[in-house]
């Protein structure tokens, strides 16, 4: 092989690459996405923040991202929203679950791990009565749902546990 046909394979190479890590607007990519986020984006009809230009990380009714919203409303706007949503999901305000959170000293109620975020800790209710329980991480959480909130199923399987168990 000459120097030319080395160069140009090697310049092949390298647009094969590119493609494989970059979108067609020069923007790096997931490796399994045909699009970079902003592409996608754009291709979904996901409208940018008026203010700031990006695109909101959650997708919402607002015309402002988050930080934006924060940065114009201040923390009250969200705190009226959450307090809102709390209000119409378990008839709880912002206050109680504040007191919640401390009396169980910022952790999980049956794994007793720290919660990192608010995304992690979930309000647990009876799906039944609409009674609230405690706070839990969302895996705690899941666990209970996926036992139907049975105390005999859960009883079995730390049955079967036990009997695995090394």
């Amino acid at each position: 092989m000459n120097a030319i046909e080395t160069l140009s394979n090697e310049k092949i190479l390298t647009d094969i690459i590119e493609i494989k890590t970059h979108c067609p607007c020069g923007q790096p990519k997931d490796k399994r996405a045909l699009l970079c986020r902003k592409c996608r984006d754009k291709e979904r009809g996901i409208p940018l923040c008026v203010q700031c230009k990006q695109r909101p990380k959650v997708k919402g009714r607002y015309k402002l991202c988050k930080e934006c919203r924060r940065q114009k409303f201040g923390e009250s706007d969200l705190r009226k929203k959450m307090n809102g949503d709390l209000k119409k999901k378990y008839d709880i305000d912002l206050e109680q679950l504040e007191q919640m959170f401390i009396s169980q000293a910022g952790k999980c109620a049956i794994c007793l791990d720290d919660f990192k975020t608010t995304k992690n800790m979930c309000v647990d209710h009876n799906h039944t009565t609409g009674q609230i329980r405690q706070l839990l991480c969302q895996k705690c959480n899941s666990a209970i749902g996926f036992f139907k909130e049975n105390p005999l199923i859960l009883a079995r399987a730390i049955d079967y546990l036990n009997r695995w168990h090394v």
